[in-house]
């Protein structure tokens, strides 16, 4: 748990939902989705408690939301809701994004590594490496001291 957890008072203020919903996002990558429904199965946390945690999450300006729609054949208007989380710091966001997250949140080249400028490309080709010399095994005789491969049958 990042120090900001104390330091910023979010001990005190979070209650219990917003603390386990806190515990699960910061073991889930950037843009996840939780759908309310799956709490019970996937991490022994009742629906409305998922709910609760998530909206203080959110008030508490801890965690953003992005709901996107995105096609579903199977259902009666053709469409369905995806909501996806990303936390905020202190506790994120991570870097990476969660597998299935809509194109518009896949971060782009500039922003997935802040260090290095946009303008800033390597010139010229790199350098090859040497092939190294292999060392001899053998200690004299051809096959000395190698173990006898799985076809080949040695009678005594």
């Amino acid at each position: 748990m990042p120090y900001g957890y104390w330091l910023d008072g979010h001990a005190a203020q979070l209650k219990l939902p917003g603390k386990a919903m806190l515990l699960v996002a910061m073991t889930l990558l950037d843009w996840f989705s939780l759908p309310f429904a799956k709490g019970p199965v996937w991490y022994g946390i009742g629906t409305s408690t998922v709910e609760r945690g998530i909206r203080e999450l959110r008030r508490s300006d801890l965690l953003d939301a992005n709901l996107t729609w995105k096609k579903a054949p199977l259902t009666t208007t053709g469409w369905t809701q995806d909501m996806r989380y990303r936390l905020r710091p202190p506790f994120g966001p991570v870097g990476k994004v969660t597998k299935g997250a809509p194109t518009e949140l896949l971060p782009t080249p500039e922003s997935a590594n802040p260090s290095r400028q946009a303008d800033s490309k390597p010139t010229g080709t790199p350098k090859r490496r040497k092939p190294v010399a292999k060392k001899r095994t053998g200690r004299g005789t051809r096959g000395a001291g190698r173990k006898p491969s799985p076809t080949t049958h040695r009678t005594p």
